[in-house]
Protein backbone atom coordinates (compact mmCIF):
# COMPACT_ATOMS: atom_id res chain seq x y z
CA UNK A 1 0.00 0.00 0.00
CA UNK A 2 2.88 2.37 0.77
CA UNK A 3 4.10 2.00 -2.83
CA UNK A 4 0.69 3.06 -4.15
CA UNK A 5 0.60 6.00 -1.75
CA UNK A 6 4.05 7.05 -2.98
CA UNK A 7 2.97 6.70 -6.60
CA UNK A 8 -0.20 8.74 -5.98
CA UNK A 9 1.84 11.41 -4.21
CA UNK A 10 4.37 11.56 -7.05
CA UNK A 11 1.69 11.74 -9.75
CA UNK A 12 -0.21 14.44 -7.90
CA UNK A 13 2.77 16.64 -7.08
CA UNK A 14 4.63 16.21 -10.37
CA UNK A 15 1.72 16.44 -12.82
CA UNK A 16 -1.54 18.33 -13.23
CA UNK A 17 -3.62 15.14 -13.38
CA UNK A 18 -6.94 15.27 -11.50
CA UNK A 19 -7.48 12.85 -8.61
CA UNK A 20 -10.00 10.76 -10.62
CA UNK A 21 -7.40 10.16 -13.36
CA UNK A 22 -4.75 9.22 -10.80
CA UNK A 23 -7.24 6.80 -9.22
CA UNK A 24 -7.88 5.17 -12.59
CA UNK A 25 -4.13 4.94 -13.33
CA UNK A 26 -3.44 3.24 -10.00
CA UNK A 27 -6.49 0.99 -10.05
CA UNK A 28 -8.06 2.62 -7.01
CA UNK A 29 -11.81 2.83 -6.48
CA UNK A 30 -12.21 6.60 -6.37
CA UNK A 31 -10.57 9.95 -5.84
CA UNK A 32 -11.12 9.81 -2.04
CA UNK A 33 -8.83 6.77 -1.84
CA UNK A 34 -6.20 8.67 -3.81
CA UNK A 35 -6.51 11.72 -1.56
CA UNK A 36 -6.11 9.51 1.51
CA UNK A 37 -3.00 7.88 0.01
CA UNK A 38 -1.46 11.22 -0.91
CA UNK A 39 -2.03 12.64 2.57
CA UNK A 40 -0.70 9.44 4.17
CA UNK A 41 2.51 9.59 2.13
CA UNK A 42 2.89 13.31 2.80
CA UNK A 43 2.66 12.62 6.55
CA UNK A 44 5.18 9.79 6.20
CA UNK A 45 7.71 12.16 4.61
CA UNK A 46 7.06 14.86 7.20
CA UNK A 47 4.79 17.22 5.24
CA UNK A 48 1.60 18.11 7.08
CA UNK A 49 -1.25 19.14 4.80
CA UNK A 50 -4.91 19.75 5.55
CA UNK A 51 -5.97 19.24 1.93
CA UNK A 52 -4.15 17.56 -0.94
CA UNK A 53 -4.56 20.78 -2.91
CA UNK A 54 -2.10 22.34 -0.45
CA UNK A 55 0.60 20.28 -2.17
CA UNK A 56 -0.14 21.82 -5.53
CA UNK A 57 -1.56 25.28 -5.01
CA UNK A 58 0.88 28.16 -5.35
CA UNK A 59 -0.64 30.02 -2.40
CA UNK A 60 1.36 32.40 -0.29
CA UNK A 61 2.86 30.42 2.54
CA UNK A 62 2.92 31.75 6.07
CA UNK A 63 6.27 33.34 6.76
CA UNK A 64 6.00 33.66 10.53
CA UNK A 65 5.63 30.81 13.00
CA UNK A 66 3.03 32.57 15.13
CA UNK A 67 3.44 30.20 18.07
CA UNK A 68 7.18 30.85 18.21
CA UNK A 69 6.58 34.59 17.95
CA UNK A 70 4.04 34.48 20.80
CA UNK A 71 6.46 32.45 22.93
CA UNK A 72 9.32 34.87 22.35
CA UNK A 73 7.17 37.95 22.98
CA UNK A 74 5.77 36.44 26.18
CA UNK A 75 9.30 35.67 27.36
CA UNK A 76 10.44 39.21 26.58
CA UNK A 77 7.47 40.61 28.52
CA UNK A 78 8.01 38.28 31.47
CA UNK A 79 11.73 39.06 31.88
CA UNK A 80 10.90 42.77 31.97
CA UNK A 81 7.77 42.41 34.10
CA UNK A 82 5.60 44.05 31.44
CA UNK A 83 1.85 43.86 31.10
CA UNK A 84 0.22 43.82 27.66
CA UNK A 85 -0.40 47.54 27.95
CA UNK A 86 3.24 48.19 28.90
CA UNK A 87 4.50 46.06 26.03
CA UNK A 88 2.18 47.81 23.58
CA UNK A 89 3.42 51.22 24.71
CA UNK A 90 7.07 50.15 24.47
CA UNK A 91 6.56 48.78 20.95
CA UNK A 92 4.38 51.64 19.73
CA UNK A 93 1.45 49.38 18.88
CA UNK A 94 -2.01 48.82 20.32
CA UNK A 95 -2.83 46.45 23.16
CA UNK A 96 -4.98 44.61 20.63
CA UNK A 97 -1.89 43.96 18.50
CA UNK A 98 -0.02 42.47 21.48
CA UNK A 99 -3.06 40.30 22.27
CA UNK A 100 -3.20 39.11 18.66
CA UNK A 101 0.47 38.13 18.71
CA UNK A 102 0.13 36.31 22.04
CA UNK A 103 -2.90 34.37 20.78
CA UNK A 104 -1.31 33.45 17.44
CA UNK A 105 -3.39 35.71 15.21
CA UNK A 106 -2.07 37.61 12.21
CA UNK A 107 -0.99 41.24 12.42
CA UNK A 108 -0.06 43.80 9.79
CA UNK A 109 3.53 44.05 8.58
CA UNK A 110 4.12 47.50 10.08
CA UNK A 111 3.19 46.26 13.56
CA UNK A 112 5.31 43.15 13.05
CA UNK A 113 8.38 45.24 12.24
CA UNK A 114 7.73 47.55 15.22
CA UNK A 115 7.45 44.66 17.69
CA UNK A 116 10.44 42.79 16.25
CA UNK A 117 12.67 45.87 16.37
CA UNK A 118 11.82 46.76 19.97
CA UNK A 119 11.90 43.22 21.38
CA UNK A 120 15.05 42.16 19.53
CA UNK A 121 13.37 38.98 18.28
CA UNK A 122 15.13 37.92 15.11
CA UNK A 123 12.92 37.18 12.13
CA UNK A 124 15.05 34.10 11.39
CA UNK A 125 14.10 32.64 14.78
CA UNK A 126 10.36 32.73 14.02
CA UNK A 127 10.43 32.01 10.26
CA UNK A 128 8.43 29.06 8.99
CA UNK A 129 10.33 26.65 6.71
CA UNK A 130 9.20 26.94 3.09
CA UNK A 131 7.25 24.18 1.40
CA UNK A 132 10.39 23.18 -0.50
CA UNK A 133 12.43 23.04 2.72
CA UNK A 134 9.77 20.77 4.26
CA UNK A 135 9.83 18.53 1.15
CA UNK A 136 13.65 18.23 1.16
CA UNK A 137 13.82 16.53 4.56
CA UNK A 138 15.88 13.35 4.47
CA UNK A 139 14.29 10.37 6.19
CA UNK A 140 15.80 7.65 8.29
CA UNK A 141 14.14 4.23 8.38
CA UNK A 142 11.90 3.64 11.35
CA UNK A 143 14.07 3.16 14.42
CA UNK A 144 12.68 1.29 17.41
CA UNK A 145 13.12 2.65 20.89
CA UNK A 146 16.50 1.71 22.28
CA UNK A 147 18.23 0.99 18.98
CA UNK A 148 20.36 3.26 16.83
CA UNK A 149 19.66 3.96 13.19
CA UNK A 150 22.67 1.80 12.25
CA UNK A 151 21.07 -1.18 14.06
CA UNK A 152 17.78 -0.66 12.23
CA UNK A 153 19.40 -1.16 8.82
CA UNK A 154 19.51 -4.70 7.46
Amino acid sequence: MAARHHAAFALFTETDLPLATIAAELGLSDHAAVAHGIKAHAARVGVHVERVSDLRAPRREPVIDRAAFAYRLAGWMKTRGLSRADAAKACGVSVSTIRKILTGQTIDDQSLVAVLSVTGVLLASIRMPSFQERMDVSHEPHVKRGETSAEARP
